[in-house]
């Protein structure tokens, strides 16, 4: 019988190239992003994007339910974890 609480498998980040478990999915609110982050970000990068998130959402005060607002964080966070600009993804 499998053990129910598995670990999540390693994957090696691309932002700091270490190996380490994803983020939780439930953290990731940019929908579009969530699967390739999930198979190429480590939690510990995740969790400098959302020290960053924070500040950022103060100092510009965004308002997620803003669309461009939404987009603009989105943009943010492509940028803070190099991650390539895509067509595909929408605000969530």
């Amino acid at each position: 019988m499998a053990d129910a609480q598995q670990s999540p498998p390693e994957i090696t980040c691309r932002r700091c190239a270490k190996s380490g478990a994803p983020p939780l999915k439930h953290r990731i609110p940019f929908k579009a992003l969530r699967p390739m982050l999930l198979e190429s970000l480590c939690a510990a990068c995740w969790s400098e994007w959302e020290q960053t998130e924070v500040r950022i959402v103060n100092e510009y005060r965004l308002n997620f339910l803003v669309p461009e607002h939404r987009a603009a964080l989105e943009r943010a966070c492509r940028e803070f974890l190099a991650l390539p600009e895509g067509d595909e993804a929408q605000p969530s």
